[in-house]
């Protein structure tokens, strides 16, 4: 069966498709291209090689520090995480809570938790047999799946930004 980009939600059979691709091996994709990299820098080779004050330090201009980008993206990667795995989470609200000032201090545990769980997202987008499974808002894993994937790469891409901008100032 194949589906719109704007209608692959409402679609019930679980080898739902962009064109002739399911969407779950595009997904795939995705977090192998993230952990393992061809075409753009790797989650690990955009975090491991920074010092605490690289990451703490928000380059002249920008508002955030690589490290509260990597707060961000592990406070939502953790949040659906838990969600696949069927532990209640609080409903969000948008109180900035999720962007906060990361002090040196904290940079190692906070990449070892955000490389850790990134571990996990990206075991359960190889295990297809959950994907249907609703989860606590409605949302099955496979779209939290997706939405991690999406939602860490545009972060990944404000890393790279931030690092080159650090490396110039």
């Amino acid at each position: 069966m194949r589906c719109s980009f704007f209608d692959w939600r409402r679609n019930t059979n679980s080898a739902r498709s962009v064109g002739t691709v399911p969407i779950m091996i595009t997904v795939q994709e995705a977090f192998k291209e993230i952990a393992e990299g061809r075409d753009f820098d790797t989650l690990g080779d955009l975090l491991n090689d920074l010092s605490a004050d690289e990451a703490t330090k928000a380059p002249p201009g920008c508002p955030y520090s690589i490290a509260t980008q990597v707060f961000h993206a592990c406070f939502w990667q953790d949040r659906w995480l838990k969600q696949i795995q069927g532990e209640h989470t609080p409903a969000w609200t948008s109180d900035d809570s999720d962007f906060l000032v990361i002090p040196s201090d904290d940079w190692e545990n906070l990449r070892s938790k955000f490389l850790g769980d990134f571990g996990k997202v990206l075991a359960l987008a190889n295990q297809s047999e959950n994907f249907d499974r609703p989860t606590q808002f409605g949302d099955t894993a496979e779209v939290l799946l997706i939405r991690s994937a999406l939602h860490l790469s545009y972060h990944l891409g404000q890393i790279k930004l931030l690092r080159r901008m650090l490396s110039e100032s």
